[in-house]
This record gives C-alpha cells, structure tokens and sequence, in this order.
C-alpha cells in the first residue's frame, strides 16, 4: 500500500503591525508582554489560513466546497518558528477522514510539539 502524504512548511509571521494601536494586542510585543508571554501571538485564523494549502494540495479544490477540518491551536504560535502542515492520505479511514496535523517549535527549543491537531471529514480523497 502507498502512503500519500502532502507537507507545507513556512516560517511564522505577523501579518499586522507590532503596535499596541491594534484591536487584539495580544498580537503585539507589548501587549503579549503585559499578559505573560515571551512574544506577540501570530494569529490563530493566520496559521489555520497557512494549513488549508496542505489541505487544498492533497484533496483538490472541491474541499473548500464539501470538507471541513476540526482545528486547535494548544500553544501559542510566535512569529520566527517553522510551522509544518502534513496531510496523510492513507491507509483510507471511515467516512472519508484522514489525518491532518500541523505542529512547529518553540523558538528557544529545538523540540516539536504538536499544535494543532485536526481532523478532515469529505468525501474521498480525489484520483
């Protein structure tokens, strides 16, 4: 049996000001300071928007009509770390699910630790 398994990788960013003059500050340095982390938040609709081309690659685009993924986010995501998608297409599931993860690490550990662990249900995979 072939396993198919489709992998995006990208290096986190900002994909806004570094300012307090934002609406969530959370994604600022300063502002992430005041609540105790180490850095500014990358956005969670950011990394989830950077995971759906994995999804899109390895299941076509009739995903975006008909699939839909269940998506968490257990740590928080800072700008500067490698953030990896990885789809597996196989061995075949129930209901036309497969497995979908994505995962990174923290800027001063070279360890990984999953992130976001999803789960695809659509129809099956295309040829």
């Amino acid at each position: 049996m072939t396993t198919a398994i489709v992998e995006r990788t990208i290096t986190a960013f900002l994909d806004g000001d570094d300012s307090l003059e934002i609406n969530n500050i959370i994604h600022s340095t300063a502002g992430a300071a005041r609540f105790g982390y180490t850095g500014p938040l990358v956005g969670g609709t950011t990394v989830y928007s950077w995971s759906v081309a994995a999804l899109v690659e390895a299941l076509g685009d009739a995903w975006l009509d008909q699939g839909w993924v269940e998506f968490q986010l257990r740590k928080p995501v800072y700008p500067g770390e490698v953030i990896t998608t990885q789809v597996n297409l196989s061995p075949p599931a129930p209901r036309g699910r497969c497995p979908v993860g994505t995962e990174g690490g923290r800027r001063r550990s070279s360890s990984r630790w999953p992130n976001t662990p999803a789960t695809l249900r659509s129809g099956a995979p295309p040829d």
